[in-house]
């Protein structure tokens, strides 16, 4: 149930100091048990709204990532650059000049599809165009990058047209992680999007620096498959059942799988896990 002064009183109480700005907090008691204690579920919600408050939503996040034992995200994967609150980008070109432009003067798109159809309609055929309005100096990407959380400094998609969108966006961004993420104690990410298997990589590279982010300390569910946006939502409340009920990784496995049928069987996968029980199975 929502309870948010309870929320806070039961973090203070284990000795986490909660400064980030939450859209609210919902707790479960009595989960579970350990050394004779009560085991308490505080969940810290974080909606990303009109994209307007990015700065203080990425605070909350990275808070959320270095105390908590399970964070989830279920938004955009950025053409695996990385997590983000931002509002999107959006690009204006100047067709002033330009030989049968498709408008006139100074145009701004909010909506990637929109210019790509205008640009040829392919990725080949727009990136083309995109890099030759480029040359002339028609082109300027309006970037928001206050509330990414960057995971990538490789362009992983250079084929599509959007990636080449983003990585003009997020130029000069760089994985900060390393520093960000602090503490030797277990964690369990869930990054829900299209696709996070593309984090992977930086993610160990970061690992190399900060032993908080190696696989004794960190887990990992990534998503292989470009995933459908009406799942989202049911994906992080099973997960968290799953962790709630604690079942095995397999049997979390089972249930993001229970509810991405239409990304296919091998919607995700886990990364770390093999210090971890993988037998008996919890299926939904």
């Amino acid at each position: 149930m929502r309870d948010d002064a309870k929320a806070k009183a039961l973090l203070e109480k284990a000795g986490q100091n909660v400064a980030g700005s939450y859209d609210s907090f919902y707790v479960k008691e009595n989960v579970s048990t350990a050394n004779g204690e009560p085991v308490h579920a505080v969940i810290r919600l974080i909606t990303s709204g009109d994209g307007q408050r990015g700065a203080a939503n990425k605070a909350a996040a990275l808070e959320g990532m270095n105390q908590s034992d399970v964070f989830m995200y279920g938004g955009h994967a950025r053409y695996g650059t990385g997590l983000d609150f931002d509002a999107n980008y959006a690009v204006t070109v100047d067709w002033t000049g330009v030989p049968n432009a498709p408008a006139e003067g100074k145009v701004r798109y909010n909506q990637y599809d929109t210019l790509k159809k205008l640009l040829g309609g392919t990725d080949a055929a727009a990136i083309q165009r995109l890099e030759q309005l480029k040359k002339q100096g028609k082109v300027t990407v309006h970037e928001s990058n206050d509330g990414n959380i960057f995971m990538s400094e490789k362009n992983q998609h250079p084929y599509e047209f959007g990636s080449q969108l983003m990585e003009a966006a997020t130029a000069g961004r760089t994985n900060t992680l390393a520093e960000d993420i602090q503490g030797d104690k277990y964690r369990l990410w869930l990054f829900n999007g299209c696709r996070t298997e593309d984090y992977a990589a930086s993610l160990q590279a970061a690992a190399k620096k900060n032993p908080a982010l190696n696989e004794q300390n960190l887990d990992l569910v990534l998503s292989n498959e470009s995933l459908y946006w009406n799942d989202i939502s049911t994906s992080l409340s099973t997960f968290l059942e799953g962790i709630v009920a604690q079942d095995s990784a397999v049997g979390l496995e089972h249930r993001l799988e229970s509810v991405n049928i239409e990304a296919g069987k091998n919607s995700h996968n886990f990364r770390g896990l093999q210090d971890n029980p993988r037998s008996n199975p919890v299926k939904p």
